[in-house]
């Protein structure tokens, strides 16, 4: 939020800032209909924040059931030009004191209200965001963790006082015509505490709580969804749960050992992809890909 809510205006259209017909307010920046990236909730409207808030509190409630503190509040990719092509946004942040073109303003005002929701507020999750909630300077709850995905940000998260956690690198599928950051072997030997910056003291370090592999599913369906997030996943979750002093390397034992695991997910029914796309010096004798029996 408040991007990536497209979903929100099947049931809520008038919570929306969408693209419309001319003579309405808006100007290119936003999509021209629901349910394409560039429009976003309403950050101008009540209403806007009781939704919000109600549904937070359910699941927050929900989920800390089953012993899961954390929300993930989302922040990524707003479509600021939607905002500011939108005549009635602009004159609520006039309205509202926000200077003219600060969207970063705008965003703060967003998510720190919605952090102040009365139900989201009883329910006391730990509340996770986006690395860009945190590159564009929004004011965040002190216990707040930030999540990078698209640069090395750890280092100022880190230097904020701020816990983080890590997914660049780990990105499983970007699109239709690529499988993001790679093959198993750069999974396997990308590890979070390259990114969170040199000369940490042990308090800074003990705010990298480790990362995870991500996965968006515009370009898979059923059929493919296993093949592309196994086994790379393995991969990143050996090195994620391996000691801080061992060195991870993709070498033809770590190709075998992951051969075999990749026959086990098959025996339990897991369509995991073969894992011979990975070092190209390898021959398939060294990757043991003969087949899982």
């Amino acid at each position: 939020m408040p991007a990536h809510t497209s979903a929100w205006g099947a049931s809520h259209p008038e919570i929306m800032v969408t693209g419309g017909p001319p003579g309405h307010g808006f100007d290119s920046g936003c999509s021209p209909h629901l349910f394409q990236h560039g429009d976003t909730l309403n950050p101008t409207l009540n209403t806007t924040y009781d939704l919000i808030d109600a549904l937070l509190a359910e699941m927050a409630e929900t989920f800390s059931a089953g012993g899961n503190k954390f929300l993930h509040l989302g922040g990524d990719e707003v479509p600021v030009p939607c905002w500011a092509g939108n005549a009635a946004v602009n004159a609520w942040m006039e309205d509202h004191g926000i200077a003219k073109g600060d969207y970063n303003a705008l965003e703060s005002y967003f998510v720190n209200r919605v952090a102040r929701g009365k139900g989201l507020v009883a329910a006391a999750p730990t509340l996770l965001y986006w690395e860009e909630i945190f590159n564009n300077n929004v004011s965040l709850p002190a216990d707040a963790i930030i999540q990078a995905w698209k640069t090395d940000a750890m280092p100022g998260v880190i230097k904020a006082g701020h816990r983080t956690t890590n997914s660049y690198k780990w990105y499983l599928n970007h699109g239709c015509d690529n499988y993001g950051d790679g093959n198993w072997g750069p999974f396997y030997e990308n590890d979070p505490m390259k990114w969170a910056g040199a000369g940490l003291s042990p308090a800074e370090r003990k705010l990298v709580l480790g990362g995870e592999t991500t996965m968006w599913s515009e370009c898979v369906d059923a059929q493919s969804f296993d093949s592309v997030v196994w086994p790379r996943t393995a991969a990143a979750a050996e090195q994620l749960w391996s000691p801080q002093a061992t060195t991870r390397k993709a070498d033809a034992a770590t190709a075998s050992r992951l051969s075999e695991f990749r026959c086990r997910l098959v025996g339990r029914g897991v369509r995991a992809g073969p894992i011979n796309d990975a070092v190209g010096a390898m021959s398939p004798r060294d990757l043991n890909v003969g087949g899982c029996m």
